[in-house]
């Protein structure tokens, strides 16, 4: 009876990291391919305001990735 609420409790736990895990790593995904986008866009245009925005930018990317650090982390900690 209560193990079995607690393995589907843990089980649910988990998917529901691992669907917080694919959002962010989507996220960043987009962040990084607008990034991209931008650099070359600036490049290519030679325009120091596209190209300081975008550097200024890579902050939103360094916060998901962290995001992606800890919650790997707290994956692999509470559930393998």
């Amino acid at each position: 009876g209560r193990m079995f609420f607690n393995i589907l409790a843990t089980f649910a736990e988990f998917e529901a990291d691992l669907r917080d895990l694919h959002a962010l790593v989507l996220a960043l995904g987009g962040v990084t391919e607008r990034q991209i986008a931008n650099a070359t866009r600036a490049f290519d245009r030679r325009d120091d305001d596209l190209a300081r925005r975008t550097i200024d930018a890579d902050d939103e990317s360094d916060r998901l990735d962290e995001e992606i650090h800890e919650l790997c982390l707290k994956i692999l900690a509470l559930h393998l």
